[in-house]
């Protein structure tokens, strides 16, 4: 049902004109953003049974997670995270204060766990064929699951996604030993902890890569078990029933190799247990385009990335939404990571991460900057609830487009990743938009306005403009800057809507985003809640804020005005350039932190100008 042209399913290389055509009145179903999940754990050679606590309570995981949350509509909903349950101390009693710090700050961003029921609290479990560690184990599940309703409810934990042991077949267990039925074991037990204590908490897996010869023992068995098994706790047959199947199926660079392995697997899955599958949802929670992400690759550096991740969505959402063959709720790309030096920008990340950590205070150096993939969940975030109908040309040069309609207008987004041979693709594509039903001005003669956002990598390259300062581990401030700027999601001109078709150029690779809003007397910007500090030890203060949006459109804000005084009822001066004013719920300040201790307030502008209420003032004592 979702109309949108994918041709790097039959790739063209060469010949005709492009153009696209957008029916903004044939709506042909709501848009399912599936691609709002991430994933993280800690660095390659940190252990699970000692690091998990240093490395998750850190600062830098704190301001890794804010600056995800602060994305525009919740263009990140979910985190999954390794090692969870490694929080728990686990000795005469249950202690869960050391995870709650973690799931707090998640919440606090309106970020829910992947919560994989992964990890030895305290290593006290060593086999689940013992019957005391079974019932032990379920015991503290069900303890878990009912702290965590007491905090924040059953409404909001009941749309968590519990999930299975990650990628058991790669048998990852620290310290554990899994034998098949010591798996099944902890399955049941897990899956009746949480269902005791609520039938609405979800649980899911197997969550692997579930392929041939060498990783589909415990993938299969548990989806057999789930089927038709026995709980061995309940003792009830068909007792411990998946509420989502969740895999990985991950691309080797190309974006077409994601779209085809998830395509196959959930087949795949199908054949196997076709009765547990007829009504669940599919997760492929690790689908990024090539797996081990401390690999420095130059392309996840630049737009190369974000556009491969953009053609894969787009990709499987025409698949699955023309053929509705399956419920795909999930593909995350697992890029939440942070960087460890001397890789910066080219691991599998969504920022860059400068840290210098040297055995003096005074030497430490931790500074946070956008990667272009970043931006685009940006982008995406701000695409509208319902799909309209689009046309395009036969000879697309690898362009897709996807178009919606929001609450104030529609938002069209154009991607280019063209993955022919490189002498081949056309470097700069333009584009003929044409939308033919759009409304110029609204009754009282107010003009339509539009804006386009581009990611390019030649305006949204932070990586390149790095090396060309000679690639410094730790940036100067006006260097931090400058890669700041640089790395910011830009948008062009805001002007008033006089046509309704357009002349957009899409350079290999490259990612457009079109929005059109019309103007409506009850959509003024809402008022920023929520104000957050975060002093960097570069000498930068962070600032995030929550923003609702209501009867407005974050697609149609200008940006973010934020506003400083260092006294209550003092002048606040306005800190951010009118031209640089974001739609990011953050602002990153340079100067030293303690600089900037009083009182702030931050407004939603929209395009019109028009501001809305100001936030509470909230005062800044970080020093």
């Amino acid at each position: 049902m979702y109309a949108l042209f994918w041709t790097s399913l039959i790739q063209v290389c060469f010949g005709g004109n492009v153009w696209i055509k957008v029916h903004v009145q044939q709506e042909l179903g709501p848009l399912t953003k599936f691609w709002t999940s991430t994933g993280f754990t800690f660095p390659r050679g940190l252990s699970p049974s000692h690091d998990t606590k240093s490395f998750y309570l850190s600062s830098n995981v704190k301001l890794n997670l804010a600056l995800i949350g602060s994305l525009p509509n919740r263009g990140i909903e979910q985190v999954r995270i390794h090692w969870l349950l490694n929080l728990i101390e686990f000795r005469d009693a249950v202690n869960f204060e050391s995870l709650d710090i973690l799931v707090h700050h998640l919440w606090d961003y309106d970020l829910k766990p992947g919560f994989e029921m992964m990890g030895n609290p305290g290593g006290h479990f060593t086999d689940f064929e013992e019957q005391t560690q079974i019932i032990t184990w379920k015991w503290m599940v069900e303890k878990l699951a009912k702290h965590y309703i007491q905090r924040y409810g059953l409404n909001e934990v009941s749309q968590w996604n519990f999930e299975t042991w990650n990628e058991p077949d790669h048998h990852d267990f620290d310290g554990l030993t899994f034998t098949v039925q010591g798996y099944l074991n902890y399955f049941d037990a897990t899956f009746q902890g949480l269902k005791d204590v609520s039938k609405h908490v979800k649980i899911g897996g197997p969550g692997g890569s579930c392929r041939e010869p060498h990783f589909i023992t415990l993938c299969h068995a548990l989806l057999v078990h789930s089927q038709n098994g026995t709980n061995i706790v309940s003792g009830k047959k068909g007792g411990s029933k998946l509420d989502f199947i969740s895999f990985h199926q991950k691309g080797d660079q190309n974006s077409r190799n994601v779209v085809q392995s998830t395509v196959k697997k959930i087949s795949e899955i199908q054949l196997l247990v076709p009765e547990l599958t007829k009504d669940l949802p599919f997760f492929n929670d690790e689908g990024d385009p090539e797996k081990g992400w401390w690999k420095s690759r130059s392309w996840r550096a630049d737009v190369r990335y974000p556009a491969s991740v953009a053609s894969n969505i787009l990709g499987l959402q025409e698949i699955f939404m023309h053929t509705n063959t399956t419920r795909l709720a999930i593909l995350s790309n697992d890029n939440a990571f942070l960087n460890v030096p001397p890789s910066f920008f080219e691991q599998r990340t969504l920022l860059t991460r400068f840290s210098t950590n040297n055995q003096s205070r005074t030497e430490l150096f931790d500074a946070f900057v956008q990667k272009p993939v970043f931006n685009l969940m940006a982008m995406l975030a701000l695409l509208g609830d319902q799909v309209v109908q689009v046309e395009s040309s036969e000879s697309a040069h690898g362009v897709q487009a996807l178009a919606t309609k929001s609450l104030m207008g529609y938002v069209i987004l154009l991607v280019r990743n063209d993955e022919c041979n490189a002498t081949k693709a056309i470097p700069y594509l333009p584009v003929r938009l044409l939308v033919p039903a759009l409304t110029l001005t609204n009754h009282a003669g107010l003009a339509s306005k539009f804006v386009i956002y581009k990611l390019t990598n030649v305006n949204t390259n932070p990586y390149h403009l790095w090396q060309t300062m000679g690639s410094p581990e730790r940036p100067t401030e006006d260097q931090l800057r400058r890669l700041r700027i640089e790395g910011s999601l830009k948008r062009g001109t805001i002007r008033d809507l006089r046509k309704k078709r357009f002349r957009v150029v899409l350079p290999n690779p490259g990612i457009k985003l079109l929005i059109v809003c019309q103007y409506t007397e009850s959509s003024e910007p809402e008022q920023p809640t929520k104000l957050r500090f975060y002093a960097e030890s570069s000498g930068a203060l962070t600032i995030t804020w929550r923003y609702s949006g209501g009867h407005s459109d974050h697609a149609c804000l200008k940006g973010f005005q934020v506003y400083f005084s260092h006294d209550y009822l003092g002048d606040y001066k306005s800190l951010i350039d009118e031209e640089r004013l974001s739609a990011m719920n953050f602002v990153q300040l340079h100067g030293k932190a303690t600089n900037f201790r009083g009182w702030f307030q931050v407004i939603a502008i929209d395009l019109w100008n028009r501001r809305g209420p100001s936030s509470v003032h909230f005062y800044n004592q970080i020093v």
